[in-house]
């Protein structure tokens, strides 16, 4: 090695840490190579996915043409088998489960790119598991969002997150189209987690609305990264009246406005039928380019699940009810169990 390569080795081996621009640097490439290693899993995936729902349509069609019926899987997984030794997927459970996925997506134009964007065995789960479209889609478009494992979309599953969405916080099972309805939900909490805000102990609803719109930023994190601001105290009008809604934002993916009202108290079934109202007046006197009917969302500090059942089921709006939380609010099976303020300052003297 000549004496010049050689000290050009030695300078790029010195070069390293004290040179500022080092660790932008390697975080860059990381980002880069990072970004290039998902792209690269995202394109095997699905490229693997289509390939089972490939071999489920085959299967199908040649089942349908001649009018065999088992024995078909039966026997193609013991030939593939034999021609590939070594080869995994080709059991025959794994076999009728691509022909099972072919007949389950094969007329849905909606749902079948969003299934081919998550893992076979995720797929696997929710073929098998879930009783109907909407149900699947409603996991499909959960896993997508969040990144859920096989064993984290299991547990949830179990738990009947779906059942639970549909049924004990918003009425849009019968209030909104189905191609949006998931998304819908999707796009809604059961819960506000307000815990960035600072009120004092006895707050009413201008308090808690003002430091909101003082936190617009955090409240937009908590609603969820589709969604815009687009006002507060925002006036309407109803008959001759003017009314004022308390938070108006956009979600940009359901391409629609969102009414937000605030109430410090317990919901109350009064609360639904003056959201209509509200919806109404939005939807007639905001233009609005794709023409969707707004959303409401009522968050109370608290709510009585007979009282909120009552409400959807008797409004033909688009509504959710949900509650909201603080930093200062303690679950009530711990009210009591806590010491209070004085005690804990004793505790410290």
């Amino acid at each position: 090695m000549s004496r010049k390569s050689k000290k050009s080795m030695d300078l790029v081996v010195k070069n390293d840490e004290d040179d500022p621009k080092f660790f932008p640097v390697i975080n860059a490439l990381a980002d880069e190579i990072e970004r290039d290693y998902r792209r690269v899993c995202y394109s095997v995936n699905t490229e693997l996915v289509k390939h089972y729902y490939e071999n489920g349509e085959k299967i199908c069609l040649v089942q349908d043409r001649y009018g065999w019926g088992r024995r078909v899987v039966e026997t193609l997984s013991k030939e593939l088998k034999r021609r590939m030794p070594g080869v995994s997927g080709l059991s025959e459970k794994n076999l009728w489960q691509m022909r099972k996925f072919y007949r389950t997506y094969h007329n849905s134009e909606r749902l079948l790119p969003l299934v081919m964007s998550i893992s076979w065995s995720n797929n696997d789960v929710i073929i098998d598991k879930c009783k109907d479209e909407a149900e699947r889609e409603y996991y499909v478009r959960m896993t997508l969002t969040y990144h859920w494992s096989r064993s984290v979309l299991i547990s949830h599953i179990k738990e009947k997150m779906y059942e639970n969405s549909m049924n004990s916080t918003t009425n849009f099972d019968m209030t909104l189209p189905q191609e949006i309805k998931v998304p819908a939900l999707l796009s809604v909490r059961a819960n506000y987690d307000f815990g960035f805000l600072d009120l004092p102990d006895d707050y009413s609803e201008a308090e808690l609305e003002k430091q909101l719109i003082s936190n617009v930023d955090k409240l937009l994190e908590v609603f969820g990264p589709d969604y815009s601001y687009h006002g507060h105290q925002v006036s309407v009008t109803i008959g001759n009246k003017a009314h004022r809604v308390d938070i108006l934002l956009y979600q940009l993916r359901l391409e629609c406005y969102v009414v937000v009202e605030l109430k410090v108290r317990k919901f109350a079934i009064e609360y639904a039928s003056k959201m209509k109202y509200y919806l109404d007046a939005v939807n007639n006197q905001f233009y609005n380019p794709s023409g969707n009917y707004p959303l409401g969302i009522i968050i109370c500090r608290d709510k009585d699940e007979t009282d909120v059942r009552y409400a959807l089921s008797m409004e033909n709006c688009p509504l959710a009810i949900a509650t909201y939380s603080t930093c200062a609010t303690v679950p009530k099976e711990y009210e009591g169990m806590l010491p209070s303020p004085e005690e804990l300052s004793k505790l410290f003297e």
